[in-house]
């Protein structure tokens, strides 16, 4: 709740589903006598929490990227996005900077892939619990409320409910379905039915080849003909989240097989969870190296060291007045101050602020040194140049983010108070 406002409304909403499916099956007049009395107890735990709760409503209504209602036009996913969706589900997650399928690039961590196992044990829960899914028994709780948080994956308009039915639609509630998930997956586990779990892996496989021929056949977004962008990347996903559950099930057969030869059938107990943990740490592992080498392609490393070693290098000059930097790169390792600010819990007031120079992009923040004046009216007072005094270039002027050429000028000594070097390149203040 104190990190990100979204997620404490979202832990409410969710409690409420689970309270409704775990003792909806008692019987509706015993469930409305508990609901009664569930619901005083929450009157009195959200009036407790009432300093948390109510600045985030007030907070997820007000900020500029939701400011916009849910239209009837969008109450269901483009086919594009419901391909992102459901290979957050079924394939390991990527970076939200550069995805191989559904949506190009995105912030919204979209990915719900539990670790080796993707969706193989879950699949395997819910055929086994299929004729009990729309029974009055209490104990089938569990597969209703993961069929319902699935059917909310996919359909956009109730998906809304989370975000109190703005236009920015995330996935965030998704730890809610990643716990049911490795709870039935659990159950599975603990059950050691091999043939049963093996219907959930082909299963698993079956639907990932259906999600590799719509991503093929569905446009992407824009004017893409197609929702695969990468090509190479995404098959070999899709490889790893048939191969990985298919690897488990064979080193099971074949450790209880020798298992079995050796001291007999009561020895095999315990093989898959034992097995579960060791592959499903190495998977976990495998899959965090992709997701960073990925992450790094692209990245000019070299760059963003001497950007930290830049601003360790700066030293304050004055407690009355900032460096006129956007990027907080160079002043996070160091004394210095500068003009950006990022927060994930942003406040509202920022947006309105960037509104009165006319910038009304919600989800970026103006660059304070391209408005004639604005630097100087924050304080900001001192410049960082870089190369050599006959021709040096600012940093920090904005020039990625306002599309402005990049300010070169030639400096005199009298105007330096600081000069270092940093990776061969001369740097002045």
């Amino acid at each position: 709740a104190l990190n990100n406002y979204y997620f404490f409304q979202e832990e409410v909403l969710l409690v409420i589903l689970y309270f409704l499916f775990r003792f909806s099956a008692r019987g509706w007049k015993r469930l409305w006598k508990e609901a009664v009395v569930c619901l005083l107890y929450a009157t009195i735990g959200l009036m407790m929490a009432g300093i948390l709760f109510v600045p985030n409503l007030l907070y997820v209504l007000g900020n500029r990227r939701s400011a916009a209602s849910l239209r009837l036009s969008d109450l269901f996913w483009e086919p594009y996005r419901l391909v992102y969706v459901l290979k957050g589900i079924l394939l390991p997650a990527e970076s939200t900077q550069d995805a191989s399928a559904g949506v190009p690039w995105t912030f919204d961590s979209t990915s719900c892939y539990l670790p080796l196992f993707g969706f193989s044990l879950v699949l395997t829960y819910l055929l086994r619990e299929k004729k009990r899914i729309f029974s009055r028994k209490e104990d089938a709780w569990l597969s209703r409320l993961i069929c319902f948080l699935l059917l909310v994956s996919v359909i956009k308009g109730i998906n809304a409910v989370f975000t109190l039915f703005t236009d920015k639609v995330y996935h965030r509630w998704w730890f809610m379905l990643v716990l049911m998930m490795a709870l039935a997956g659990c159950k599975v586990l603990e059950e050691e039915k091999e043939k049963a779990i093996c219907k959930g892996i082909f299963g698993n496989a079956l639907c990932i080849l259906l999600l590799s021929l719509s991503a093929y056949l569905f446009p992407g977004e824009g004017e893409a003909t197609s929702a695969l962008y990468r090509p190479v990347r995404f098959a070999f996903l899709c490889m790893m989240g048939v191969a990985a559950p298919m690897v488990w099930a064979l080193l099971v057969k074949i450790a209880r097989n020798r298992k079995r030869r050796d001291a007999g059938e009561e020895e095999t107990k315990g093989i898959p969870l034992r097995l579960t943990l060791v592959c499903a740490c190495l998977g976990a592992v495998c899959t965090s190296i992709l997701a960073i080498w990925q992450f790094r392609q692209g990245t000019d490393e070299q760059a963003m060291l001497s950007a930290y070693r830049v601003g360790g290098q700066l030293s304050e000059e004055d407690p009355q007045y900032r460096y006129a930097l956007s990027d907080n790169a160079y002043v996070m390792s160091g004394d210095a101050k500068g003009l950006g600010s990022w927060s994930s819990t942003a406040s509202n007031a920022l947006t309105e602020f960037d509104g009165l120079f006319d910038f009304w992009l919600g989800d970026k923040r103006l660059v304070k040194v391209t408005v004639p004046g604005l630097q100087e009216l924050l304080g900001g007072r001192y410049e960082l140049y870089r190369g050599n005094l006959h021709e040096a270039s600012r940093i920090g002027n904005g020039e990625s983010e306002a599309g402005g050429a990049i300010e070169t000028k030639s400096l005199s000594e009298t105007e330096v108070l600081q000069s270092f070097t940093v990776s061969g390149e001369s740097y002045y203040v």
